[in-house]
C-alpha cells in the first residue's frame, strides 16, 4: 500500500499543501479494480489511510464511477454506506430509480469528484403476486406407439446400426440414452452407443377439480415466495383466492425488508 501511495506521491517527506488528498482518492479508485473503497484524512502531519479491497470473484467493474440507486420502492428501515455520499435516511420513501447513495462530491475548493457508492440500503417492500389456474387445460396421453434408435458413435463419428421399422410417430417425446464406454483406471474414452426413443402422444382437454386447481395455485406461490426469501427477509403476508367459472385465482401480498440498492453507472455527458 505503502509502494501504491508513492506513486501517486503520497510519501514521507512531501510538502503538505501539494497533495490534494480528495484527488488521490479519487485516482486510486479508477485506477485500481482491487480496491474497493478508500478514505484519506490528514492528522497534523500524519496522513490515515483506510481501505478495503475488492473480495475476489465478486469484483464488479473496476474504476466505474457509479450511484447506488433503489430497483424498487421501499420505505428505508436501514443503510449501510462505504463509501459515497448519502442521500436517503431512514423513515425515507423511495421510488424505483432513486439515487440512494451518489459518486458525486462536489467541493467548492476543489471541484467534483466522482466514486463508486459503495454499500446497501435496506427498506421495507411489498410484494404482489396473482397467480391464476385455469379449470380447462391440455393433458399430453401416450399412445403405446415407440420409434427406437441406435448409433454407433466413435471418435467423433456417428453411425446409425439399427432403427426398428415403422411410420412415423408424429408427436412425440424424444429421450436420449448414452452410454460410453471406460478404461479400467475409470478414464472415458469416445466410443459408445446412443439409444433415441420416439414416444408418440396425443393432446386431450381435460380439466382441473377446483381442489386440484387449488393444490396448483399454492404450489406455485410457494414456489414465488421461496425465490423472494434467498434475498430477503419475509415479514408477513395476506392471501385472498376467488373462483371464477373459468379458473382458480390466487393473491398474495408480501411485506418484507430486503436490500434494494443496485450500482448504477454514473454517465457522464460531453
Amino acid at each position: 500500500v505503502a509502494e501504491l501511495l508513492s506513486s501517486y506521491g503520497l510519501e514521507a517527506g512531501r510538502y503538505i499543501p501539494s497533495l490534494s488528498l480528495d484527488e488521490i482518492e479519487m485516482k486510486l479508485l479508477l485506477e485500481n479494480p482491487d480496491i474497493a473503497w478508500v478514505s484519506i484524512h490528514l492528522s497534523g502531519t500524519t496522513v490515515n489511510v483506510e481501505l478495503r479491497e475488492t473480495e475476489r470473484g465478486v469484483r464488479e467493474e473496476g474504476g466505474v464511477s457509479a450511484n447506488l440507486v433503489a430497483r424498487a420502492d421501499g420505505l428505508i428501515e436501514r443503510i449501510e454506506v462505504l463509501d459515497g455520499r448519502t442521500l436517503v435516511k431512514v423513515g425515507d420513501t423511495v421510488r424505483a430509480g432513486q439515487v440512494l447513495v451518489s459518486g458525486l462530491y462536489d467541493n467548492s475548493k476543489k471541484g467534483l469528484r466522482m466514486t463508486r457508492a459503495t454499500g446497501a440500503g435496506w427498506a421495507r417492500t411489498v410484494h404482489d403476486f396473482c397467480i391464476e389456474v385455469p379449470f380447462a387445460y391440455e393433458k399430453k396421453v401416450y399412445t403405446g406407439e415407440e420409434r427406437c434408435e441406435k448409433i454407433i458413435k466413435f471418435f467423433g463419428n456417428e453411425i446409425k446400426v439399427f432403427a426398428n421399422t415403422g411410420n412415423d410417430v408424429g408427436t412425440c417425446d424424444i429421450i436420449y440414452y448414452e452410454k460410453m464406454l471406460s478404461l479400467p483406471d475409470g478414464r472415458e474414452i469416445p466410443v459408445g452407443i446412443r439409444t433415441v426413443r420416439y414416444l408418440a402422444y396425443t393432446v386431450q382437454e381435460a380439466r382441473h377439480s377446483e381442489e386440484e386447481a387449488m393444490n396448483e395455485a399454492f404450489y406455485r406461490l410457494e414456489a414465488e415466495l421461496s425465490s423472494l426469501a434467498e434475498r430477503a427477509e419475509l415479514l408477513g403476508k395476506d392471501v385472498t383466492f376467488e373462483m371464477t367459472d373459468e379458473a382458480y385465482i390466487l393473491r398474495c401480498r408480501v411485506v418484507c425488508i430486503e436490500n434494494i440498492a443496485v450500482r448504477q453507472k454514473i454517465q457522464v455527458g460531453s
